[in-house]
């Protein structure tokens, strides 16, 4: 069973499926109290096993579908264990994600999810303006290709409320056709007002997503305090000494969801370079994160 919680082959399993992962698959609905199977061979995907997936999925807000695909089978793990090694972990073209070395089903194994940046507005470098972030759609391929669950962000740099819209048009144009589950916006600019950004908000849930999130910079929460209540979750950073690891006396002082505490942290899998780890902090299980 551990095994199968780890990831174990990684294929989806569907009706007549047969082999040691149907056996840990069983194992781990056993351990969530579903109760279907029996009547199947021990190592076979029956009828009864079907009927358990998706009494499981069902109960998840999954799509109902019977088979135990990577999403399924994430979900399942943040159910019984409540966490991978590393919760989540946001990357972005500034972290080289098309470097040889890097495994992907390394991190997939060590991460319960991704938050990759699909776009930022760039005041100083090229292409200026409202932009995509260069290697969002390799890591989103990368994501689906490993069953990787991922969300998106967008790194807001705009004045006025209509830059915002326009922000959260790019935001959505560039990720939503790779269905990510969850959409943020990273307030941490000074130019960025309360204006900007419940218009981004409004916009992007405006073109149809349902799971919004706010990064908010730690040092601005108060001056943008008054937005936090648009938004499905809060996403806070705060690092204290910056050395990979977790110090208890810099958690936010600010309630929050999922709490940033380095950007010196190591994944397993990727290549040998820091990037951000996050922990959850507030009373959102791990599960809300990996269903739409």
């Amino acid at each position: 069973m551990v095994d199968f919680v780890l990831g174990f082959g990684g294929r989806t399993l569907t009706l007549g499926d047969s082999g040691d992962d149907v056996v840990a698959l069983k194992d781990a609905l056993d351990l969530l109290g579903i109760t279907g199977g029996a009547e199947d061979e021990p190592d076979v995907f029956g009828s009864g096993t079907d009927a358990a997936v998706r009494e499981y999925q069902k109960g998840a807000q999954l799509y109902v579908t019977g088979q135990v695909d990577p999403m399924t089978r994430h979900v399942m793990e943040a159910d019984i264990w409540g966490k991978k090694p590393i919760v989540a972990v946001d990357l972005s073209q500034h972290n080289r994600l098309r470097a040889a070395e890097n495994d992907w089903k390394e991190i997939e194994r060590n991460t319960a999810f991704l938050i990759l940046r699909c776009g930022v507005t760039r005041t100083a470098t090229d292409p200026l303006g409202i932009g995509f972030d260069a290697e969002f759609e390799f890591a989103a391929g990368k994501c689906r290709e490993f069953g990787i669950p991922y969300g998106v962000y967008y790194y807001g740099k705009v004045a006025t409320a209509a830059e915002g819209r326009q922000e959260a048009d790019m935001c959505w144009d560039t990720a939503s056709l790779h269905n990510p589950l969850f959409y943020v916006y990273d307030v941490e600019e000074p130019i960025l007002t309360n204006d900007v950004i419940n218009a981004w908000v409004a916009r992007i849930r405006e073109r149809g997503a349902k799971k919004v999130g706010l990064y908010i910079g730690h040092h601005v929460y108060n001056k943008h305090r008054a937005t936090v209540g648009a938004f499905d979750f809060v996403w806070i950073p705060r690092y204290g000494p910056n050395d990979g690891t977790f110090d208890p006396v810099f958690t936010p002082a600010y309630p929050c969801d999922l709490h940033q505490y380095t950007s010196k942290g190591r994944l397993p899998g990727f290549r040998d370079t820091d990037v951000d780890l996050n922990r959850l902090t507030g009373t959102k299980p791990l599960k809300w994160f990996l269903t739409m």
